[in-house]
């Protein structure tokens, strides 16, 4: 039997993310605006990296920032599908 063990850091409050700084990760495909993901709320201007991948930049308070957004926008672990290859730039 093989035993899977996910990665995860803890925050300072105790939260586990799932990231580092620096990885490459993919948005879900199904993300959608207005809709809860962990504890923030997706966002329409979020809708074009749907199914991307980014870049994660700097996180606190179990939310990250990604590169590819100009670190503009929070994102969660529940928006994101894991790690993936380089990203591709993402029109404006």
């Amino acid at each position: 039997m093989q035993t899977c063990f996910r990665s995860v850091v803890k925050t300072n409050s105790g939260e586990e993310m799932k990231y580092k700084i620096g990885d490459v990760v993919k948005v879900r495909k199904d993300l959608k605006a207005g809709k809860t993901y962990g504890k923030d709320v997706a966002v329409s201007p979020m809708m074009k990296f749907r199914g991307r991948a980014v870049t994660i930049s700097s996180k606190a308070n179990g939310t990250y920032h990604v590169k590819e957004d100009k670190d503009k926008w929070y994102w969660t672990d529940e928006m994101l599908r894991g790690k993936a290859k380089k990203p591709k730039k993402v029109k404006k």
